[in-house]
């Protein structure tokens, strides 16, 4: 899985406070039951990372901007970044920040995953939510360039290890 994510942590490495206080500030669509929901089956997901038999592996580019975003207040922001950089050890993550500094990018029109498979007659799957919902995109020519779009993204992103020195950073100014 490759996630690039503009506005908040990826899915599959929040915490449940940070996912719940997303979650919350939509209140217009969410029941008391979807909501509970949506929490529970995001938490069974990010148990496939640390699958022994398959375990998902997660390509993750994040904007710097996500990371000083307050959701939750300081204390589940703390929280949420230290479960990030604890998250990314996992050999099966790999993280990077595309830094402040960059400037615009060609990541910035929307966050976006590209799903691979592991049998190769599958092909990749482009996934792009929106506010009522979301599009699965099969064609080849669109997944391809989606998937030049996200690589030229980590390229230019922050190395692994730079982006959890910014991490560290924004979890020490809370």
């Amino acid at each position: 899985m490759r996630e690039l994510s503009l506005m908040y942590i990826p899915g599959l490495l929040q915490t449940e406070g940070y996912m719940r206080a997303i979650f919350k500030a939509d209140r217009v669509r969410r029941t008391k039951k979807v909501f509970e929901n949506q929490v529970s089956v995001r938490l069974i997901r990010q148990q496939r990372i640390v699958d022994g038999e398959q375990p998902l592996r997660l390509v993750a580019v994040l904007d710097e901007v996500a990371l000083g975003r307050p959701i939750g207040g300081p204390d589940v922001m703390r929280d949420q970044l230290n479960h990030v950089l604890q998250t990314a050890e996992n050999r099966q993550v790999e993280l990077r920040v595309i830094g402040r500094e960059t400037g615009p990018h060609p990541g910035m029109e929307g966050s976006f995953i590209i799903l691979s498979f592991p049998e190769s007659e599958d092909q990749d799957l482009l996934y792009i939510a929106y506010p009522t919902g979301s599009i699965h995109v099969e064609k080849e020519p669109e997944v391809q360039e989606a998937s030049l779009v996200f690589e030229h993204l980590r390229e230019i992103a922050l190395s692994r290890e730079k982006s959890m020195e910014r991490i560290e950073q924004v979890a020490r100014t809370l």
